[in-house]
């Protein structure tokens, strides 16, 4: 999600898929709390799988 205010992107949307494609979630997250992997060309998000299961 950017914020065409202030120029700069605010969230990320992840996707925590359940079982089966049974339980789908859509997260947001805010900016500060993914982390950039140059060497892996992506994001990464240091929360356990129990947190993104339990969360909103």
């Amino acid at each position: 999600m950017h914020d065409v205010v202030l120029g700069r992107n605010v969230y990320a949307v992840m996707s925590s898929v359940g079982f089966s494609d049974i339980g789908d979630t859509m997260l947001a997250l805010p900016r500060v709390a993914l982390a950039l992997d140059a060497q892996r060309k992506c994001f990464a998000l240091n929360v356990t799988g129990g947190r993104i299961k339990d969360a909103p």
